[in-house]
């Protein structure tokens, strides 16, 4: 299914994961936070996206961060920026 999918419950995500790591690799991410310090800003948004159309949006306000670090093992990405976001 193409689509956004906006998780703010460790449930949501799971399904909404579940669904997205069945398209295979690569996966698309991109990363929000509250500022650009990394010692006074927090993560708020992590989004995923596969070859599908479907992205998984995760409010890291809501969850847990075990969760992510969990999924993120399961595949391989393409990231805009990354070297700023790491």
């Amino acid at each position: 299914m193409a689509g956004y999918l906006y998780c703010t419950t460790p449930e949501q995500a799971e399904l909404a994961l579940q669904q997205l790591y069945s398209t295979p690799a690569p996966y698309g991410i991109d990363v929000e936070t509250t500022g650009l310090c990394p010692w006074q800003h927090q993560l708020r948004l992590v989004s995923i996206a596969n070859r599908a159309g479907t992205v998984v949006v995760l409010d890291m306000f809501h969850l847990p961060a075990a969760l992510l670090t969990e999924w993120l093992a399961r595949g391989w990405y393409v990231a805009h920026n990354a070297v700023f976001e790491s």
